[in-house]
């Protein structure tokens, strides 16, 4: 599709009318084909029962009737129509025009086909209806968890055993795209964690991921109290008598979950995780800090060694406020433990209260 001359100097794209005057920006306007007969185009739009009013893009074959492009235009803007597209016939084929016309319009000269086309490199990116965060109900649980195929699928893996498996795409889930840039959103900035959570599933690398984030059931009935749920509502989830007066509650955060999501106050706060080793004997791993803006992250050890397979590590992250930050705004940044080869990667959410 080879778009030329539009006047005034306005862009249209993808039956979407961006850069009108007056207009909100971006405004998606119906595309319409008006098929007809008639020798004088103008009777063909006035008798035609479809009308203009609400603002149309309407495609006309440029030089099918007697009236020349700009006239064309012409006609197509008294009749209401918001901006038009000329396709070109065979005898005009690839040649192109700059005409003064009077609402935004565009020329094309060929489109062509060329099958599925696979490999854009702003892949991946959040869609619109894509679910976002932070989790209301508990907001020290980061949400999403990861962002995978919903649209666009051309192929599928299966999974199995759901904490492991859920540890490991999260860890290993991409925060870039083919471009190695930040993930984008709806808009084509830089989408948020609370809009890809971990990133987007790489199952190549969830199928191998070394180290694992573990949470075994009766983990889930110290978190599920803190919530101050009742013990039968508790039971009812655990599918088991639950009394919270004998359990020790544990602040949503510090569940051994592979993300963190931190509602400050001004108090620093302290959390501890615990990763098992999956992959082999003898391994050791580092960590790297990337602070969300405004907050010191301290993790302790630095180094984290699994002598045999099957052994967990634990380590501690103390998060400190290093600035005021604007009331309920957010920031992001990761823990990453890394080997020569292999790295699990935890998303740092932060939110500013007071």
């Amino acid at each position: 599709m080879s778009p030329i001359s539009t006047w005034p100097p306005h862009r249209l794209e993808s039956g979407g009318l961006n850069d009108m005057p007056n207009w909100p920006n971006p405004m998606c306007l119906q595309i319409i084909y008006l098929l007809g007969h008639e020798p004088n185009i103008e009777d063909h739009y006035h008798r035609s029962p479809i009308t203009f009013k609400q603002g149309k893009i309407v495609v006309c074959e440029g030089g099918k009737y007697l009236q020349t492009r700009v006239e064309q235009g012409r006609i197509v803007n008294s009749a209401g129509g918001a901006a038009m597209i000329l396709m070109n016939d065979e005898f005009v084929r690839d040649t192109t025009f700059d005409e003064p016309h009077v609402l935004p319009a565009m020329q094309i000269t060929t489109m062509s086909f060329k099958g599925t086309v696979i490999g854009n490199n702003r892949a991946p990116a959040v869609p619109a209806f894509s679910s976002r965060g932070p989790n209301i109900p508990s907001p020290g649980i980061l949400k999403p968890d990861i962002i995978g195929p919903g649209v666009n699928i051309l192929s599928a893996w299966p999974v199995s055993s759901p904490t492991a498996i859920k540890s490991a795409i999260m860890t290993t889930a991409d925060s870039v795209n083919l471009q190695g840039k930040p993930i984008q959103d709806k808009q084509l900035l830089p989408a948020s964690v609370f809009a890809i959570g971990s990133g987007h599933v790489n199952p190549s690398r969830a199928n191998d991921p070394r180290l694992v984030y573990d949470i075994m059931p009766d983990d889930y009935i110290p978190y599920l109290c803190g919530l101050n749920y009742t013990n039968q509502e508790v039971g009812i989830i655990v599918g088991s008598k639950v009394d919270c007066s004998k359990e020790k509650s544990i602040p949503e955060a510090q569940l051994n979950y592979p993300s963190f999501s931190i509602i400050f106050g001004s108090t620093p706060q302290t959390y501890t995780r615990t990763l098992t080793n999956v992959g082999k004997a003898n391994s050791s791993y580092d960590v790297e800090i990337v602070s969300p803006d405004g907050v010191n992250v301290k993790v302790e050890p630095k180094k984290l060694v699994f002598p045999k397979l099957g052994d967990k590590s634990s380590y501690s992250v103390t998060f400190t406020r290093t600035t005021k930050g604007v009331m309920n705004s957010s920031t992001q940044g990761f823990i990453r433990w890394h080997s020569a080869k292999y790295s699990v990667r935890s998303p740092i959410a932060v939110v500013f209260q007071n």
